[in-house]
């Protein structure tokens, strides 16, 4: 059991593409658009107890169908076979091949190692994207090679201003068109504190007037970076498409 969850904690960081650092908190799906939080331990539920034997023998199986999902997509590309005749020699009682320090060691090693190729290919594809992108009509480019926008409805309300904090709707998209952040879903806008979002799409949407919309084209290194988050690979171009509803949030009124 002790080696299985260890197995499982590889595909996970695998999966996110973590490199061996301290544990990143997960990006909030309902703003990606955020600077990263400082990451607290998450309490240990206590497990629930299974009903009756089918309930636990259907969650065994399930557990087998989702570990395997797993393994198949996984950037250190284990071989499943070899896994699975891992836990049935660890059933046996048979020796593994490695020993825990020469484990430990090696997926370290390898998880730099994927984690490296992948920031490199992803860099190398944001900066090629941006480059094109740059000659097409509309586009306007905010700082050269890293940030770049184009107008999809003109504003006429105000406009916002740096460390304001506007009402918008939001879509985030990778450059294959995966959206991983979005409004649309609850159509709810949010409210935005500038001097809390990245970079690209704090100075992106400066300027914006109400009504308007735009797509920000922003570069890794105005974004997350090398480091990425739970759901964004590292070295990541992003996509935004913004519609700015207000300008910034009227000042409370202090309580009489």
């Amino acid at each position: 059991m002790k080696k299985l969850l260890a197995l499982l904690l590889v595909i996970s960081a695998a999966a996110t593409a973590a490199a061996p650092q301290p544990k990143k908190p997960a990006q909030s799906p309902s703003k990606p658009f955020m600077k990263p939080a400082v990451a607290t331990p998450a309490p240990v539920p206590a497990p629930a107890q299974p009903v009756d034997a089918v309930t636990i023998d259907q969650i065994s199986e399930t557990f087998g169908h989702m570990l395997i999902s797993q393994l198949k997509n996984t950037p250190l590309k284990l071989n499943t076979a070899l896994v699975i005749k891992g836990m049935q020699d660890e059933l046996a009682g048979k020796q593994a091949p490695l020993t825990q320090d020469a484990y430990d060691k090696a997926v370290n090693e390898l998880q730099q190692k994927v984690l490296a190729a992948m920031s490199a290919v992803n860099l190398t594809m944001a900066n090629d994207f941006l480059k094109e992108n740059a000659k097409k009509e509309g586009v306007v480019t905010l700082v050269d090679g890293k940030l770049q926008y184009k107008i999809m409805t003109p504003g006429k309300g105000a406009a916002v201003t740096a460390h304001d904090t506007p009402q918008i709707q939001y879509e985030g998209t990778f450059m294959d068109g995966k959206v991983f952040g979005t409004s649309y879903t609850t159509n709810e806008p949010v409210w935005l504190p500038l001097d809390q979002a990245i970079p690209g799409f704090a100075q992106g949407i400066v300027g914006m007037k109400e009504g308007e919309k735009r797509q920000l084209f922003v570069s890794p290194e105005l974004a997350y970076g090398v480091n990425g988050t739970s759901n964004i690979p590292p070295n990541t171009l992003l996509i935004f498409t913004i519609e700015v509803v207000k300008a910034n949030k009227p000042a409370e009124t202090p309580a009489k």
